[in-house]
């Protein structure tokens, strides 16, 4: 079994304290990853069981709606972690993914309606692309911090 926390902040004083807790529960450190809003903390290998590894997320601080979520849902793959993702949104850009945090049907580099837009997290390819209707050009967007 395996405890993974998904620490969005980049607060060093925060992931100290979740890596101090998780190595004392654990007995071992954890691999660090960062992400795109702070750290994932991954404790593998633990002679645990899934009830344990809820416990010890919690008490470690990983997100709440996390463990809720992976807690209720039976068909949901519990702790994913991603290294490429791509979120989809048709017809606008979704507002956590612009600096003005509202939900935008133009696109606010050239103006042109939004067709669909992507938020895409890859090695090679981090910010939101945006594709409009009537249109060929795709403009891309930096992400937020």
């Amino acid at each position: 079994m395996r405890v993974t926390i998904d620490y969005d902040s980049e607060s060093y004083i925060g992931l100290l304290w979740r890596i101090l807790k998780g190595t004392f529960l654990c007995k071992k450190l954890p691999s660090i990853k960062k992400s795109s809003k702070g750290y994932h903390l991954v404790w593998s290998g633990l002679n645990i069981s899934e009830r344990n590894m809820f416990k010890y997320r919690k008490i470690i601080g990983d997100d709440k709606n996390r463990i809720r979520l992976d807690r209720c849902s039976k068909k949901r793959i519990k702790q994913v972690l991603f290294t490429e993702k791509i979120t989809t949104c048709n017809g606008f850009i979704h507002p956590y993914w612009t600096k003005e945090r509202k939900k935008l049907t133009r696109c606010p580099i050239c103006g042109n309606k939004v067709l669909k837009s992507q938020k895409v997290w890859s090695k090679d390819v981090k910010g939101v692309l945006v594709y409009h209707t009537n249109s060929d050009r795709v403009c891309k967007l930096p992400l937020p911090k």
